[in-house]
């Protein structure tokens, strides 16, 4: 329900869990020059708070409200940004505090408004972000992705990393911060969910108290199908790592809202999702070429991104595989039994994420994002109506742009991928 023009709130009421889960998101539009700006605004604010200065301090508040967890993040959807802060807390049922609740929500209220934002906070946020990425950037499989998509996104939201660029955290200032955090609270598209055994009215009471929302009407545009004119391209890369990698992306032409986007999920899970899939079987399992192999829609872009760990010498041949995969659903050679698998696991995959909190939000949340009103139930439907040639029609959709190959330094006769 819309508490006000832009700000939604949403009750995911069920009695699975013995907590509560609350979320809240802002959308922003995906930019490279503030994406390093609003994930380091993330990590401060789920930090240190203006009320609890310190670590101990908010620590040991979190222990009084029985060790309530916090967290935040930064997630892309296709050409936005979002920032998500969350708190969990147990029920108020096993409590006896009749005031729980609302300490909860105060708590989540002083995170949102009044985070601890100084030059303290800041370098901190710079370090751990930093190291964060410099991880990311020592794992051969994780960089080969970024550097993929990437290549492939050039000049476009698939291009650019929602936790940001080394070089953009080094420069940003402590106003920088303390704009974007006013754009949060005073244009920022706002999505408040909450998931747990509540009474509605009661937890919505609570935020309209505590909540100064207002309305705000920022036109933020979310998904979409990347088609660009830029050719194919290739390029290698030598590091000293173990092993070699390597990132194929394709654009779907296919964007999140399309009537028959269900049959890529499909396709998608006949490729290279699960362990019964194309990749995996003919790759990895026939030809033991690959330590690890699989496909990954990044649906609010319309790409396609198949990753792959080998050794240097089986590149070529790597290559060559995927793409007769590839070409096996294009031209619907393949059994019924592993389109019926697929489904399945899919399906299973949907049922999972009703027992999950984070998955429950977050379906919640797309739901809000392309206006409509799916449960997991109605895309089972969807995924049981997929037919062989929805599947072939979606394989041939794809768009081959761009290989991303990390080359390592292992042994050459280096055989062994189990």
């Amino acid at each position: 329900m819309e508490l006000c023009t832009g700000v939604s709130f949403h009750l995911l009421a069920s009695k699975k869990f013995k907590d509560i889960g609350f979320f809240i998101r802002f959308l922003i539009p995906l930019r490279e020059e503030s994406a390093s700006i609003y994930s380091l605004l993330a990590l401060m604010m789920s930090d240190r708070l203006e009320k609890y200065p310190t670590k101990q301090i908010m620590s040991r508040y979190l222990d009084e409200l029985y060790g309530m967890g916090v967290g935040a993040q930064t997630i892309g959807y296709g050409q936005s940004q979002v920032l998500e802060l969350r708190t969990r807390m147990i029920h108020p049922y096993f409590v006896q505090d009749p005031d729980y609740l609302e300490k909860g929500i105060v708590f989540l209220k002083e995170m949102v408004y009044r985070p601890l934002l100084n030059e303290e906070c800041l370098n901190e946020a710079k370090r751990v972000l930093l190291a964060k990425l410099k991880r990311m950037r020592d794992d051969a499989s994780q960089y080969v992705v970024s550097k993929g998509l990437k290549l492939a996104g050039k000049d476009h939201a698939l291009g650019i990393s929602a936790l940001g660029e080394e070089g953009i955290i080094q420069k940003v200032t402590l106003q920088d911060i303390q704009q974007a955090h006013a754009f949060l609270l005073n244009n920022s598209n706002i999505d408040i969910i909450c998931c747990g055994d509540l009474q509605e009215e009661d937890v919505k009471e609570l935020i309209w108290r505590h909540f100064p929302l207002q309305t705000r009407n920022m036109d933020t545009k979310t998904y979409y199908a990347i088609d660009t004119n830029i050719p194919f391209n290739e390029v290698r890369e030598e590091r000293d790592i173990p092993q070699s990698s390597i990132m194929d992306v394709y654009f779907t032409h296919i964007d999140v809202k399309h009537d028959r986007y269900y049959a890529l999920r499909v396709m998608n899970a006949m490729l290279g999702q699960y362990s019964t899939s194309l990749l995996f079987q003919n790759i990895r399992e026939k030809h033991s070429l690959c330590y690890s192999v699989f496909s990954s829609l990044i649906s609010f872009d319309g790409a396609l991104g198949i990753m792959t760990g080998t050794n240097k010498k089986d590149i070529a041949q790597v290559l060559e595989l995927i793409a007769e995969q590839i070409k096996s659903l294009q031209d619907g050679d393949f059994d019924d039994e592993l389109l019926a698998v697929s489904k399945t696991m899919v399906i299973n995959s949907l049922r999972a994420g009703d027992d999950n909190m984070n998955s429950m939000a977050a379906l919640q949340y797309q739901n809000d994002l392309l206006q409509r009103n799916y449960t997991s139930d109605t895309i089972i439907s969807l995924v049981e109506r997929v037919s062989r040639e929805d599947v072939v029609w979606a394989a041939c959709h794809l768009e081959h742009k761009a290989t991303y190959i990390v080359t390592g330094k292992e042994a050459e006769d280096e055989t062994d991928h189990e």
